[in-house]
């Protein structure tokens, strides 16, 4: 075979070999457009020098680079959806946040009937009847839940607070009871404060609710009702005894009962106040000693005695009215005292104060042990009676008032308040023909008038003859407060 033939073979040889080269190449090419079967996993992708474009190694001298067809992207990987969080398991609050809606939706109906029953003093007394229910029951939902608070909150304490660096991780059972605790407490300090603002609204309805009734009993002041000597007044009592013992067991078993709940407290309470009473009885022993010395060979002048009774009244009174103010405010101090009886409780209060103070005055005035310094020159027998007759009608006014605030209380209808008046008015007559029938018989010490003759004082003449100008109006004044009770006439705030 000559030169010639042998460099066309090896000619034909190059030529095949490079159309076996390009043809898978073009292939190759062309199928990179094309997505691949589901059934095959997807192939690596090999280096490339830029974004978009095929290698150069693959590309041929027929193709330029600008015109090749950019493979497909690679389709990512499924990724499964995060479920959506579940609900909070809150647990079941329904017996303290029950009360709570029922004690607003109570409210809310009581304001819409105040409009309504302004003209009738008996429907505006059953409604703040009612208030003072609902505030009862108010202060016993706000009591029910703050148990459920402070433990929810001493729960969430122990979690302690969320991280606030995101990179640490933190348990998702920690974080959903930290959620869940969370809601819990929003929950019952928004209905705590529920029952905080019923109680404002309710006292603010019952401040409207006295206001319209004191402008009705100005208006119905010399309206007549019924008289106590008619059965019928009697008879409606006697029906309605039942109603209102079941509302006295009610309220002051209540009351009964939280002080039962705090023996702890009642008990350092009523010490307290027991030891304050015999403490400074005792303690005042050596200044009366002092300042009303025994055994005087001359009575003191009228003015000496004055001075001497105006210092010793107030050291009378000292042990009661510390004794009641320790009983009042400390009984106030350690919640013995409920919403419902508080205005009661304020009355037993300034009544045991007023009993106090009268007899510390009558005391000082008449010193049923001091006949020396007695201000009025009766004897020891005439003292010792106007003293106890004073002392009782002081306590027959602070029960007549006592009573009055029970019958508002329980939200009884007149007849009580007819009876009431009644009785209290024949107590007061029965006491002050006691101290029209008391003889006021002078002492028998001539010394004491003609000390007070020297002295230029005047000695006031309280004879017989003379008690006469004391006694009559006032027993005058009382039998006409039996008359106007008798005849029906009963002036009533509630």
């Amino acid at each position: 075979m000559n030169r010639s033939s042998m460099g066309f073979a090896s000619l034909a040889v190059s030529a095949l070999a490079a159309l076996a080269l390009v043809l898978p190449v073009q292939s190759l090419a062309q199928g990179a457009g094309q997505t691949l079967p589901a059934t095959q996993e997807t192939p690596v992708a090999p280096p490339v020098s830029g974004p978009g474009k095929l290698p150069e190694a693959v590309l041929s001298a027929d193709q330029p680079a600008d015109a090749a067809t950019p493979p497909a992207p690679v389709a990512p990987s499924p990724v499964a959806a995060e479920p959506a969080p579940a609900p909070l398991a809150l647990p079941p609050m329904n017996d303290v946040l029950n009360p709570v809606t029922q004690a607003v939706s109570a409210l809310e109906s009581l304001e819409r009937q105040f409009e309504a029953a302004k003209g009738s003093d008996t429907e505006l007394g059953l409604q703040r009847g009612e208030l003072e229910k609902l505030l009862s029951q108010t202060g016993s939902a706000g009591d029910a839940l703050k148990p459920r608070i402070e433990a929810a909150k001493v729960q969430l304490d122990k979690l302690g607070p969320a991280p606030k660096d995101k990179q640490i991780a933190e348990s998702q059972q920690i974080a959903a009871e930290r959620t869940r605790l969370t809601a819990i407490v929003s929950t019952l300090e928004g209905a705590f404060k529920s029952t905080e603002l019923v109680k404002v609204r309710a006292s603010q309805l019952t401040a409207r609710i006295q206001s319209v009734r004191h402008g009705l009993f100005a208006k119905n002041l010399f309206q007549r009702s019924g008289s106590p000597l008619l059965p019928g007044i009697w008879r409606q009592i006697g029906n309605e005894y039942g109603n209102a013992k079941r509302q006295l067991q009610a309220v002051f078993g209540t009351w009964r009962g939280i002080i039962s709940s705090r023996p702890t407290e009642a008990a350092l309470v009523a010490g307290l106040a027991l030891a304050s009473y015999l403490f400074l009885s005792w303690l005042i022993t050596k200044p009366l000693a002092r300042l009303m010395p025994a055994g005087r060979p001359q009575p003191p002048s009228y003015t000496r005695r004055a001075a001497a009774a105006s210092l010793a009244a107030p050291l009378y009174a000292l042990p009661g009215v510390v004794a009641a103010c320790a009983l009042y405010f400390g009984a106030d101090a350690a919640d013995l005292i409920y919403s419902r009886v508080e205005a009661l409780s304020q009355t037993l209060f300034e009544c045991a104060i007023l009993v106090f103070v009268v007899a510390a005055l009558s005391r000082a005035i008449l010193e049923p042990k001091r006949p020396e310094w007695r201000l009025m020159d009766l004897s020891d027998r005439a003292s010792k009676s106007l003293l106890r007759s004073v002392l009782a009608i002081a306590i027959v006014y602070a029960l007549d008032q006592i009573l009055k605030d029970a019958i508002r209380l329980l939200v009884l209808p007149l007849p009580f308040s007819v009876a009431l008046s009644f009785v209290t008015s024949l107590a007061f007559a029965g006491l002050v023909l006691r101290v029209v029938a008391t003889p006021f018989v002078p002492a028998a010490r001539p010394e004491l008038a003609a000390s007070s003759q020297s002295s230029g004082q005047l000695q006031p003449d309280m004879s017989r003859k003379h008690t006469r100008w004391l006694k009559w109006p006032l027993l005058a004044l009382e039998f006409g407060n039996l008359g106007t009770a008798l005849t029906g006439y009963v002036a009533r705030t509630s």
